[in-house]
């Protein structure tokens, strides 16, 4: 059997359009699926250094990821999370807050296999960026410039900051006691310098602080304890009691110009203690006044001023505030040379310390001539205004005679061979010295009565007594001293003590 072979027939066009679905596959092909994953680039509020308090992180999206990426897309340690915000839609933000108190390093992930672009194509390698941070607070110490020691005079305290608290510290955040601050510089947002004077003229304890959450770092962070430094100080002026009205004999009290009733009595706020009373008449002079005495002459013992020491003070009870009490010093044997200046009280009925600066003398008087002795002091109270302008009669007090800048030993001179009268306190001193112009007197008895004042056998230039106890004399022969009248000597103030 035979076959015959037949060949199909195809115009050109037919051809050509066969070629065509060949090369494309056939008729039901579509274009190929995108499949890159997006990716991310996370980034912080913090260009450089350490966080103090709140981070916000930005996340930048290679492309649109959608509604995929939330909040819970991302993980965070060291923190916690805020504040979640879509910029655009391939930016976000997220506000952390790193743990409180503490210090380390915040990490903050995208999970893997969660953020998708619109195709679906998923981020299959987790992200993640840290953070370091700090917040824990400021610690605040104090250093004194005196530690160790008690201050005699202004004190530097040094307040050191463990972490920059910038500008927060100021003046008002320090509270003292028993001071004053004279300055305060801040010397970085690491420590500052405040300059404290302590009271004038007495002895304490300076104390110096600073409350919790006075001073904060750049996160916000304060300082969670308060710092306190105390510092032992004395500034008390060396000064010496001239009279405090308890000696014995009591000191001697001389009134004049209306103030003549001048006593010893017992302190009206303190029955132990004693004190002067003065009653300024309703007739006295504006000028009526005491003198206060304990040597004779009506004098006190010469007063050691210098061009730094020219203070006394007085404690003084007046039934008027604002008052003038005028203090006047001079040499019992001359009158002419004196010195006179004022303090006004401030208190009514009470007892307050006056402080007479003779630096400043009252108006119209003589100034200060170191050159002259000043061994008498008198006190007026209410000085200027007469017993009738001031309403009558009026009692004061007065207590502590005091001379302020030095300390010496209060006792008067020798009185030689012929004490003279006036008060005499317990820090008087009689000596004889055999040298007087005017020679002590020499008595013997029982056999003793060859004594005579002679050279000194040891130094020609010394005289002394010299007594001979004869042959015949008896066991109580002796010789009695005398320089006043009827063999005797200026009294002698035995105590307790001496």
């Amino acid at each position: 059997m035979q076959f015959q072979s037949v060949r199909p027939q195809f115009t050109a066009l037919a051809l050509a359009a066969t070629l065509f679905l060949a090369a494309c596959g056939g008729g039901d092909a579509g274009p190929p699926a995108e499949s890159i994953p997006p990716t991310v680039n996370i980034s912080t509020s913090v260009t450089t250094g350490t966080a103090l308090g709140a981070v916000t992180f930005t996340f930048t999206f290679s492309e649109d990821v959608g509604s995929s990426f939330t909040a819970d897309a991302v993980t965070v340690s060291n923190g916690t999370k805020g504040t979640f915000t879509k910029v655009s839609v391939t930016q976000y933000t997220l506000v952390v807050t790193p743990t409180a108190a503490s210090s380390g390093a915040v990490m903050v992930t995208v999970l893997a296999n969660v953020v998708a672009d619109l195709v679906g194509n998923k981020m299959p390698v987790a992200s993640s960026v840290t953070q370091s941070f700090d917040t824990r607070p400021p610690v605040v110490s104090v250093a004194s410039s005196a530690a160790g020691i008690t201050a005699a005079g202004d004190v530097s305290f040094t307040f050191s900051f463990s972490k920059d608290v910038g500008t927060s510290f100021e003046q008002s955040d320090i509270t003292v006691t028993d001071g004053s601050i004279v300055s305060f510089t801040r010397n970085s947002g690491l420590g500052a310098t405040v300059v404290v004077r302590p009271q004038v003229d007495a002895t304490g304890t300076i104390q110096v602080s600073v409350p919790a959450g006075a001073v904060s770092d750049a996160g916000g962070n304060t300082n969670n304890a308060a710092a306190t430094l105390s510092q032992a100080f004395n500034t008390a002026v060396p000064a010496t009691t001239l009279v405090n009205f308890s000696e014995t004999p009591a000191p001697g009290l001389t009134g004049f110009g209306g103030a003549e009733d001048a006593t010893v009595v017992n302190d009206p706020t303190n029955a132990s203690n004693k004190v002067a009373k003065v009653v300024k008449s309703a007739g006295a002079e504006l000028w009526a006044g005491t003198t206060v005495s304990i040597c004779p002459n009506t004098a006190l013992v010469a007063l050691p001023f210098t061009t730094a020491n020219r203070t006394m003070s007085v404690r003084v009870w007046a039934p008027d505030a604002g008052i003038p009490v005028r203090l006047k010093i001079e040499d019992a044997a001359d009158g002419s040379k004196s010195v006179e200046t004022e303090a006004t009280t401030t208190q009514a009925n009470a007892w307050q310390n006056l402080t007479f600066n003779f630096a400043a003398p009252a108006p119209g008087t003589a100034a200060m001539n170191l050159a002259h002795t000043y061994n008498k002091a008198s006190i007026f109270f209410n000085f200027g205004k007469t017993g009738g302008q001031a309403g009558g009669a009026k009692t004061y007090y007065f207590d502590d005679l005091k001379f302020v800048g030095s300390t010496f030993t209060v006792a008067c001179p020798s009185t030689g061979g012929n004490g003279s009268g006036g008060a005499s306190g317990s820090a008087d001193t009689t000596r004889i010295s055999f040298d007087e112009a005017t020679a002590p007197a020499l008595t013997g008895f029982g056999g003793a009565e060859d004594a005579t004042i002679a050279a000194d056998p040891t130094n020609a230039s010394n005289k002394v007594a010299r007594v001979v106890k004869s042959a015949g004399a008896e066991l109580w022969a002796g010789t009695t001293l005398s320089t006043q009248a009827n063999q005797a000597v200026p009294r002698i103030n035995f105590n307790a003590n001496k």
